[in-house]
């Protein structure tokens, strides 16, 4: 390529497209790696070369390259930085050119400062948005330079350089960060400063030693793929950020950046789920902008791509006509130069070493070697695979001494069990839940390894009423059929042409995605892997052709609300994204059935069916809905989503189909490691001060990985990842397809899963009733109802939102803040009406589910000598259920430990009977329970001559003559979990259990037939 052989930075030429003169330091950073990883003599002596020529003519006050005309265009460090890393990565590969590597690259330091001193080197467009590669460069020298001096010369560069260049702590923070496509273009909002940017946080924490900045670290990288993700794991920016519409595109320059980032990232912070996402991104989003034979690749890629061709209209805002075309130089040479370091720094990126060097991770699942040493003795692992078209990986070991070998595993594989694991050296392998690690010990010697994998096939909602599948690493498009036009063939090579695609079949497919069924043709790899016209496996899912329109010459419209099919059901193939040339990769998704009828994710017709409040009952689809449901907080962050169907399955062939569970877990970020590689703790046990409040606690439910929100310095982030709310869509997705409703509440006054005391510590609270007052900290949980609340916004599966579970004014006392000299039912009563108007009144929140307060139904009679009627807790029953948010009333009733009778339960009842006919609302009994005799004697000292039958039962019975709206017992057991019974707190009916015939099975069908009158 002449921009490289005629180039400024061999001294053959002068030829450049941009004043940065990045092209020979982008060409030569990506094929340092190349050359090593192939172990090439062609290539290494070409990077030789270029390395030699560029140190032997160092000008003699440090700059590296060509020089430039300091009048007309001034230096700019940027255009170096990629140079540095290829240099030190040739120092590594070999070890004699170190010191010639440190000297030039010491030298060019030396005179950066002096730039940045005199201000200048960093202004305008990328020069001072990608200094963090300038600080990893001056990492490595530090780490390798002996002289203090030289060393406070490389820390007061680091700091220099960051304070004159992009602050992306502030440009990645929740408040600043766009949640959707940018119209005010800065360069900071373009794409590949923001890959770059995206290590930033992790690179300079190695300087401050501010654990926040890791945090901050995950918590961007997290963020701009929640606003701005795609299916094949990158995020849109064609040019600048693009938001979620299929329509607009991805640079190339943006995957291979964002990969090395991750890549780092991981490395920095141990998240598995960052190299789960860059192995998807290597496997799908790079391959799928590059023919299979890599000699042409296009400059934007987009989503959903009907043609790559010269585009009439342009999608994209800020880049070219042929942006999309198939070339060797497409819109702009950038991406020709730098798309080569992809593949191999991922492949360079696949193991790191622990900070101990004790151990060895193999980061990535794919067919890789590597040859190191760990505490002086050498080991060599063979990985032998065809992942991700395959999904079986046979490891080979030698190693000189004992040492720890961890596999990132896919979050599919712990949560769903779905990975075997054979070795010839120990039966049980630990798995690091937190980590997702696999942990094996291997002996000095040789060691075999043999992983398989069961891949579930993913179905991701996307918007528009369009979903993407996935099964492992891969993501599936639909291969459009298409003419193939060379448009220009390049005289100095004849394999780089510019290609030109058009459809030529039908693309306008709705699919059914619950037909979906994986195809393994063959177990062979082909050569190239990502042959755009072959493929060793496919999804297959039935579809029908539907009326869909195309936008421009590339793109589609948004598609059709209420579409229909327009041709017979068919079985369409689905094949790896990055295999296709043309291919739709967000497809409308169906439910075909005898009539071709069509019903979109979103915006469905018919309409979802949502429970709505017919006067003091419930309706359904215009039908009663009297109800007898359960609790099981536990299934919202059950991990293994097998056990969660276990007990909806359990619960729905009960007739139990309202179940309570929560929609909060807070947790607290604990960093196991100070250096290299950093785990991120989810133990829920681990309170913000040791010792201190909220003694967090977990209702006998045992340790989980997943969490919904954690808590940093008092800083608050919500878990949008696989752990997180990814997992909770799971929930709700299979409550909907077993038909169950779900009652969800959003934070606990009790210590419980976090709750209002975390909330009340991390931000200045003083006393538990702080969360009802203090304006930042309902700003905080109002942020975080926000989040849950508008992801599923059009689930028919919400029966309703919960605001708390049981607000009171105060809480434990051993494991709470203490309740506030001032607080009183007019408090939390004005608290309650605050945030159900908020939930209610902001229609683009959630407009169709009801809202409860989740209280414990305590009235409000002053002078009542029982507490539980004269508001001493700071509840009103009926001024909370009055409020015209809130959509029904509950209240719960454990005798056991408020000190009161099975008799006074029933009158508790009664009221609360007359409570729903005053105030015109449903009243559901929501939680009720009567110990064991067992747990009584355990937790209390005494015995009772009631049974669980002679209590629990009479009450019932009272549900039905007060005519409540529904009932749901405390709390749901299943025996036939992956691990055994599920928690029993005293409380719990396991529905094996002889009494649940009278309290479950016979409740269940004298409430359904108040349905049928």
């Amino acid at each position: 390529m002449s921009r490289i052989k005629e180039g400024s930075w061999t001294g053959k030429g002068n030829v450049n497209y941009s004043d940065l003169n990045e092209a020979g330091s982008y060409w030569f950073n990506g094929l340092v790696p190349h050359a090593y990883v192939l172990d090439s003599p062609r290539l290494k002596a070409s990077v030789r070369e270029f390395l030699d020529h560029v140190l032997d003519t160092q000008w003699d006050d440090g700059w590296l390259g060509p020089e430039t005309d300091d009048q007309w265009q001034p230096r700019w460090l940027w255009g170096r930085y990629p140079f540095l890393l290829g240099a030190i990565g040739m120092a590594e590969a070999e070890p004699e050119l170190a010191d010639k590597v440190v000297h030039s690259l010491m030298k060019f330091v030396k005179l950066a400062n002096k730039m940045l001193r005199e201000g200048k080197g960093t202004q305008d467009w990328t020069r001072g948005t990608r200094w963090q590669d300038f600080v990893l460069a001056m990492q490595w020298l530090h780490d390798r330079w002996s002289s203090r001096e030289d060393r406070e010369l490389l820390h007061d560069t680091t700091i220099r350089i960051k304070s004159v260049s992009t602050d992306w702590r502030s440009v990645f923070s929740e408040e600043r960060f766009p949640k959707e496509a940018v119209t005010e273009w800065r360069i900071y909002w373009h794409g590949v400063n923001l890959a770059e940017g995206l290590k930033a946080m992790a690179v300079g924490y190695r300087f401050s030693k501010d654990k926040s900045e890791l945090t901050e670290a995950i918590e961007a990288w997290n963020r701009i793929h929640k606003y701005h993700g795609r299916p094949s794991g990158i995020f849109a920016a064609d040019e600048y950020l693009a938001g979620l519409d299929p329509v607009r595109g991805t640079e190339l320059c943006l995957v291979v950046e964002a990969m090395y980032s991750g890549s780092y990232l991981f490395q920095a912070t141990g998240d598995s789920s960052i190299a789960e996402r860059v192995e998807r991104q290597a496997y799908n989003a790079l391959p799928a902008t590059i023919t299979g034979d890599m000699w042409a690749h296009q400059y934007v890629q987009q989503q959903n791509q009907i043609a790559a061709r010269n585009m009439t209209p342009n999608p994209f805002p800020s880049d070219g006509l042929d942006s999309n075309v198939f070339g060797l130089e497409p819109n702009y040479p950038c991406c020709t130069v730098n798309h080569m370091q992809g593949f191999p720094k991922f492949v360079a990126a696949a193991f790191v070493k622990t900070p101990d060097e004790d151990g060895l991770v193999q980061v990535y699942n794919g067919p890789f070697q590597v040859g190191t040493t760990l505490r002086g003795g050498r080991v060599a692992v063979v990985v032998d695979t065809a992942y991700p078209f395959g999904d079986t990986l046979d490891i080979s070991i030698t190693a000189e001494h004992s040492f720890d070998y961890f596999i990132s595993l896919p979050h599919w594989a712990i949560e769903q069990n779905r990975v075997a694991v054979k070795t010839n050296l120990q039966k049980d392998l630990p798995v690091d839940i937190e980590s997702r690690l696999l942990r094996l010990r291997v002996s000095a010697g040789n060691s075999r390894l043999h992983i398989s994998y069961n891949p579930p096939i993913i179905v991701e909602p996307r918007p528009g009423g369009t979903v993407s599948l996935h099964r492992g690493a891969l993501h599936y498009a639909y291969d459009i059929p298409r003419k193939v036009k060379v448009m220009n063939r390049h005289p100095n090579e004849v394999r780089a042409v510019d290609l030109q695609m058009t459809p030529s079949g039908p693309w306008q497919y709705a699919i059914d995605p619950s037909t979906a069924r994986y195809e393994q043709a063959s177990n062979d790899v082909n050569s190239p892997a990502f042959d755009h016209n072959r493929s060793s496996n496919s999804l297959l899912v039935s579809a029908c052709l539907v009326e869909w329109g195309i936008g421009g010459e590339t793109f589609a419209n948004p598609p059709p609300e209420s579409p229909e099919c327009v041709g017979p059901l068919e079985t369409i193939r689905l094949v790896p994204y990055g295999l296709p040339s043309l291919s739709l990769k967000s497809i409308m998704r169906s439910t075909i059935a005898a009539a071709a009828s069509l019903a979109l994710l979103a915006g469905a017709a018919p309409s979802p069916k949502y429970v709505k409040p017919d006067g003091t009952r419930f309706e359904l689809d215009g039908k009663p809905f009297y109800f007898a449901g359960t609790n099981c907080y536990w299934c919202s962050f059950t991990a293994n989503m097998s056990d969660v169907e276990i007990a909806f399955d359990g619960a729905s062939k009960a007739g139990l189909n309202v179940i309570r569970t929560w929609g909060f877990n807070e947790v607290q970020v604990i960093l196991k490691f100070p250096v290299f590689l950093l785990f991120i703790s989810t133990n829920r046990n681990v309170t913000r001060v040791p010792g201190g409040l909220p003694d967090y606690g977990g209702e006998g439910a045992g340790p989980t990985q997943i969490y919904y929100q954690s808590w940093d310095k008092g800083k608050p982030t919500i878990n949008y990842g696989d752990n997180g709310l990814k997992h909770f869509d799971k929930v709700v997705a299979l409550a909907e397809k077993k038909g169950i409703k779900l009652v969800v509440a959003l934070t606990n006054n009790w210590a419980d899963y976090g709750g209002m005391d975390v909330y009340n510590v991390n931000l200045g609270g003083q006393y538990h009733d702080s969360f009802f007052v203090e304006p930042k900290i309902k700003a905080a949980f109002k942020n975080y109802v926000q989040a849950v609340v508008s992801r599923y916004r059009k689930s028919p599966a919400i029966f309703s939102w919960q605001l708390a579970n049981e607000p009171r004014c105060g809480a434990d006392a051993k494991r709470n803040l203490p309740r506030g000299p001032s607080c009183n039912p007019v408090v939390v009563n004005q608290w309650m009406d605050e945030i159900s108007r908020f939930i209610k009144d902001q229609q683009k929140i959630d407009g169709s589910h009801m809202i409860s307060t989740g209280e414990e139904g305590f009235f409000n009679f002053p002078g009542d000598p029982d507490w539980a009627y004269n508001g001493a807790d700071g509840t009103d029953f009926y001024a909370n259920t009055e409020l015209p948010a809130v959509s029904y009333g509950t209240f719960h009733a454990y005798p056991d430990w408020w000190s009161k009778t099975p008799q006074w339960v029933l009158n508790f009842t009664a009221q609360h009977g007359i409570a729903q006919k005053k105030i015109g609302k449903p009243v559901v009994w929501e939680e009720y329970g009567w110990m064991t005799p067992e747990a009584r004697l355990q937790n209390l000292g005494i015995v009772s001559n009631y049974t669980r039958l002679q209590a629990i039962g009479p009450w019932q019975k009272a549900v039905l003559e007060n005519k409540l709206a529904g009932d749901q017992f405390w709390q749901l057991g299943i025996s036939n979990l992956s691990f055994g019974r599920s928690t029993n707190d005293g409380f719990t009916i396991f529905l094996d259990d002889p009494e649940a015939k009278t309290l479950v099975y016979d409740h269940v069908k004298e409430v359904n037939a108040q349905n049928r009158k």
